[in-house]
């Protein structure tokens, strides 16, 4: 193990170490290092299991599915457990679970296997109900922090997720007692951020079924709708309403008051739809500022209600049926400054009303539009007095003038114009309202 060296004098001298000893030596540290990697690497892989494991809060651990005893408590208690440990995953197993309203917190993520949540039967749910809310109770929950998002600065929420769960409401208890509207704030889910900031939500592999109120409601939020299915929803499938950013990809929906109802009234919204499928009620209203996109819509009954109050607003590849009415005209615009542009859309229905009384220089552009088959052209415009001599409604009959050529029937507009405009709306723009 000991080399030899000669030296000047013919000497011989011993050192420690030959250098097929420090070969070795460096061969032992290597294996060594890689040992240790690998050990805590393993180390840290069991730890991330372990942690993975504890992350996720199993509802089957404290509420029971498939018995009629209301689960409300329990599951709430699996809620809040998931809160106190900081683990935002809950998970709910298969099953049938009867449930009144589940308060959730923001950043949850709300996994369902196939799982049912449904109101109990007996008309013991209080007139305002949500199965699962992000709204706290007034008089029940003490920190309410943990149950709505409200930032005086204006922070959005950590990212919250619903899927794979089917909501089924009691719209069948409160037959004859919710037509006048008396529960209609009894919905599926509620997004609701109390103030500042929006809650930032997901929604997908959803269904809602039989709510007096809507399937999915947001206000303040910022809300993603994937593959969502409402069924016989009183008020509709969604309804969104002020400061509200909405995503929605594969609704569909059917039964009585069956579509969507965006309402703006206490600030601009911004909402980008595709491929919807609604019974019927196409309701959307616009405050300035506002900004929405459809494409690919199938309404299959009316109203198509469409107010546009400055807003930008375009609809492509549709189909609707108007009602025709002069007291409450298929499409209203207001303010000036508005943008209203409608392409490749079929209408059927006795008429297409227009009011534009106050709308300067706002006016709807239809391009490639038929109503009853027909070309929407300039000879189908009609000016009619509605109430006041100089209140003029533009009424758009469905069937061809007399002597129209039909190189005049191939042009879409409205009144004098025919062009599009020289913007098009844009769901996430620079001119959307801001948090």
């Amino acid at each position: 193990m000991f080399g030899e060296v000669g030296l000047l004098h013919g000497q011989k001298s011993r050192l420690p170490f030959s250098q097929s000893a420090i070969g070795m030596r460096h061969t032992h540290l290597h294996q060594c290092e890689r040992r240790f990697t690998s050990h805590a690497l393993c180390v840290l892989l069991l730890l991330a299991i372990a942690k993975s494991a504890h992350a996720e809060i199993d509802v089957g651990q404290y509420a029971r599915p498939n018995i009629p005893n209301d689960q409300t408590a329990a599951f709430q208690r699996a809620v809040d457990t998931a809160w106190g440990r900081g683990d935002p995953v809950v998970t709910i197993p298969p099953g049938r679970y009867c449930v009144s309203s589940i308060r959730l917190f923001y950043g949850i993520q709300l996994r369902g296997e196939g799982a049912v949540l449904y109101v109990p039967q007996n008309k013991s749910v209080p007139k305002f109900n949500v199965i699962l809310t992000f709204h706290a109770h007034r008089d029940r929950d003490a920190d309410r922090r943990r149950y709505q998002w409200s930032q005086p600065k204006g922070r959005d929420s950590p990212m919250t997720l619903i899927e794979g769960v089917t909501l089924i409401g009691d719209r069948l208890q409160w037959i004859g007692e919710h037509e006048n509207h008396q529960r209609e704030h009894s919905h599926g889910i509620a997004a609701i951020a109390a103030g500042g900031g929006r809650l930032r939500i997901t929604i997908r592999e959803v269904v809602c079924h039989q709510f007096t109120g809507n399937g999915l409601y947001g206000q303040s939020a910022e809300m993603t709708i994937e593959n969502v299915k409402a069924h016989h929803c009183f008020r509709g499938a969604l309804s969104v309403t002020h400061n509200t950013v909405t995503r929605v990809t594969d609704l569909v929906s059917y039964g009585p008051n069956g579509g969507i109802d965006l309402e703006s009234e206490s600030g601009p919204i911004v909402f980008r739809a595709e491929r919807l499928r609604l019974e019927n009620d196409f309701d959307a209203a616009f405050q300035p500022g506002s900004q929405a996109t459809f494409f690919d819509v199938i309404c299959k009954g009316p109203p198509f209600n469409l107010v546009n109050r400055a807003s930008r607003v375009r609809i492509s590849d549709g189909e609707f049926v108007v009602a025709g009415g002069l007291a409450e005209p298929d499409i209203r615009l207001r303010n000036r400054d508005g943008t209203t542009l409608i392409t490749s859309c079929k209408f059927t229905g006795p008429r297409l009303v227009i009011d534009e009384r106050g709308a300067t220089g706002h006016k709807v552009h239809f391009i490639g539009c038929t109503l009853n088959g027909e070309q929407l052209a300039k000879e189908h415009i009609a000016r009619i007095n509605y109430k006041q001599p100089d209140d003029n409604l533009i009424v758009l009959q469905a069937v061809v003038p007399e002597g129209a050529g039909e190189e005049e029937n191939e042009a879409g507009g409205a009144g004098d114009v025919a062009e599009p405009p020289d913007t098009e709306p844009d769901a996430e723009g620079e001119d959307g309202p801001q948090g």
